[in-house]
C-alpha cells in the first residue's frame, strides 16, 4: 500500500474534482467538515439535507469535532443504506477526535476514504466514475488499490498509539503549485462543458417527450369528450341504439385507464422537468464558478508572468548575492585560519620553551635522586644503629642504677652497724685515753670495696652519659642536615611547579 502522503495527495486531487471555489492543498483546510459535507451534498443532495451543527466553527478543536463527527455519522448511514452496505477493508470509525485536534492525516484519510465509497455508490457514481478516468494515471492506481483494499481486504483494528505518527509534508515549489492549480480549473473548465452539453441534450429531448406527452394528452383529452358526449346521448335515447351499450362501456373503461396511464406518466414528466431545473438551476451555479473560475485563470496568468520576470530579476540579484557572500565567507575563513596557525605557532613555541625547562629540571632531579637515596639509606641505617645503641646503653643504664641503689641500701646498713658498734659501751672509742682503733678484718675491706666500686660506678655513670650524649649530637646533626636538603628540594620543586603553572 502506498505511503500515507502518497494516499493524501491522490484523495485530495480527487476533491479539487468538485466545484468547491478552491483548491484544497492540505488535510488541515478540512478539519472543520465544511468542505466535505459541501461534498456530500453535492453527492446526494436528496439525503444531505440538514445542516452540520458549526456552520462557521471557531479556531477551537472541540466546534470542528462536533461537525465531523455529524457528518461520519450521516456519511455511515447512507453508505450501510446502500445495496452493497459497508465494505469489510475499510474503518468505518476513524479517530475524528485526533483529525479535528492534530490534524493527523492518517485519520483523515480513513474518513475520505469512506467519502470516495459513498460518492462511487450514490445515484450520481456514473458521473464520479467518469470523473476519476480523468484524473492523472498515479492517482487512479491508487484511488484503485483503495477500492480494491475497500472490496477484498478484512479491517484489522490498529492500536492508537502508532495513529499519532505522521509523515511530515514535503515543501511545494510554487511554480509547481502553480501549474496544478491551473491544470485543476481547465480540468474543471472541460468537466463543467461536458456537464452543460449533456444537461442541455437532456433537458431538449425532455422538452420534445413533454410536446409529445402533451399532444397525446390533447388527443385523449378529445376523445374523452367525444365519448362522454356519445355516451351521454345514448343514454338519452338520442343517439345510435343499433351500436352495443356494452362494447360501449368497455371502451369507456379502456379510455379512462389510459387516461389515468398517461395522468400518471405527465406527473412524471412533470417531476422530471422539475428535477432538471433544479439541474439547471445547479449547472447555472457551477457556471457562474467556473466564470469565476475562468477570471481566476487570467489574474493567475497574468500574475504568473509577473512573478516570472521578477523571478528571473531576483535570481540574478541572488546569484551575485551568493556570490559575494561566498567570497565573503571565504576570505572569513581564510582569516580564521591564519588566526589559528599564529595561535598554534605560539602554542608550540610556548609548549617547545615549557619542555626544554622540564627537561633541565628533570635532569637535575636525575643527578640529585641517587645522592639523595643514598643519604636516605645511610640514614635509616645510622638511625637503626643508633637505636640499638641507645637501647642497650638505657639497658646498661638501668642496670647501673639498679647496682647504685643495692649498693647505697648496702653502705646504708653497713653505716648503721658501723654506729651501732661505735655506740655501745664496750666500744674502746667510747673509753677515755683511748685511742680509736684501725679497723681490720673484713667490715675494713668491705668498706674500701664499697667505696671503690662507688667511684667506679659514677665513672662508668658518668661515661654512659657523656657517651648518650655524643650519640645523640651526631644524628640530631645528620638528621637536620638531611631535613634542610630535603627541604631545599622540595621548595625547589614547588617554586619550578608554580612557575609552570604560572607560564601555561
Amino acid at each position: 500500500m502506498a505511503a500515507e502522503h502518497t494516499i493524501t495527495q491522490a484523495l485530495l486531487e480527487w476533491l479539487n474534482s468538485f466545484a468547491l471555489g478552491k483548491t484544497i492543498r492540505t488535510t488541515e483546510e478540512l478539519s472543520d467538515g465544511t468542505i466535505i459535507w459541501e461534498i456530500l451534498q453535492d453527492i446526494d443532495p436528496q439525503y444531505f439535507l440538514d445542516e452540520i451543527p458549526q456552520r462557521t466553527p471557531s479556531d477551537h478543536w472541540l466546534s470542528k469535532w462536533q461537525n465531523l463527527k455529524h457528518i461520519h455519522k450521516s456519511l455511515v448511514n447512507y453508505i450501510r443504506q446502500q445495496p452493497d452496505g459497508m465494505p469489510s477493508g475499510l474503518d468505518p470509525n476513524p479517530n475524528l477526535e485526533l483529525v479535528a485536534e492534530k490534524n493527523s492525516e492518517k485519520e483523515a484519510n480513513k474518513l475520505l476514504k469512506l467519502l470516495l465509497i459513498g460518492a462511487i455508490r450514490s445515484p450520481n457514481a456514473q458521473t464520479y466514475v467518469e470523473t476519476l478516468q480523468t484524473l492523472s494515471t498515479p492517482t487512479q492506481e491508487i484511488l484503485k488499490n483503495i477500492f480494491e483494499e475497500a472490496q477484498n481486504g478484512q479491517h484489522e483494528a490498529i492500536d492508537g498509539d502508532d495513529d499519532i505518527k505522521e509523515e511530515r509534508e514535503l515543501p511545494v515549489d510554487p511554480e509547481l503549485q502553480f501549474e496544478e492549480r491551473v491544470g485543476k480549473v481547465l480540468a474543471e473548465n472541460n468537466r463543467m462543458a461536458r456537464e452543460k452539453k449533456d444537461m442541455q441534450n437532456q433537458i431538449d429531448d425532455m422538452h420534445d417527450r413533454l410536446a409529445r406527452l402533451q399532444e397525446n394528452n390533447d388527443t385523449l383529452q378529445s376523445r374523452l369528450a367525444s365519448t362522454e358526449d356519445r355516451l351521454i346521448n345514448l343514454r338519452s335515447g338520442k343517439g345510435d341504439l343499433g351500436l352495443n351499450a356494452k362494447a360501449l362501456e368497455s371502451k369507456s373503461r379502456q379510455q379512462e385507464d389510459i387516461i389515468a396511464t398517461q395522468e400518471a406518466r405527465l406527473a412524471t414528466a412533470q417531476d422530471e422537468i422539475d428535477s432538471l431545473r433544479m439541474t439547471v438551476e445547479s449547472l447555472r451555479v457551477k457556471n457562474q464558478r467556473f466564470q469565476k473560475l475562468q477570471d481566476d485563470y487570467d489574474e493567475l496568468k497574468t500574475e504568473r508572468d509577473q512573478l516570472a520576470r521578477k523571478a528571473n530579476a531576483a535570481e540574478k540579484y541572488r546569484q551575485k548575492l551568493q556570490a559575494s557572500q561566498d567570497f565573503e565567507k571565504e576570505n572569513q575563513s581564510l582569516k580564521n585560519q591564519i588566526k589559528d596557525l599564529q595561535q598554534q605557532l605560539k602554542e608550540t613555541d610556548s609548549q617547545q620553551k615549557w619542555s626544554s625547562e622540564r627537561e633541565v629540571e628533570l635532569e637535575e632531579y636525575r643527578r640529585v635522586l641517587p645522592r639523595i637515596e643514598q643519604e636516605c639509606s645511610e640514614i635509616q641505617n645510622l638511625k637503626k644503629q643508633l637505636e640499638f645503641n641507645n637501647h642497650a646503653l638505657t639497658e646498661r643504664l638501668s642496670n647501673a642504677e639498679e647496682q647504685r641503689e643495692r649498693d647505697d641500701a648496702l653502705i646504708s646498713e653497713l653505716r648503721e652497724r658501723v654506729r651501732e658498734l661505735e655506740g655501745s659501751p664496750g666500744s674502746p672509742s667510747l673509753m677515755p685515753g683511748a685511742e680509736t682503733p684501725k679497723l681490720e678484718g673484713t667490715l675494713q675491706k668491705d668498706f674500701e670495696a664499697i667505696g671503690v666500686k662507688e667511684s667506679q660506678l659514677k665513672s662508668e655513670n658518668e661515661d654512659l652519659k657523656k657517651e648518650i650524649e655524643s650519640l645523640r649530637g651526631p644524628s640530631t646533626s645528620t638528621f637536620e642536615g638531611f631535613s634542610d636538603t630535603f627541604s631545599e628540594t622540595l621548595q625547589q620543586a614547588r617554586v619550578n611547579s608554580t612557575q609552570r603553572y604560572v607560564w601555561r
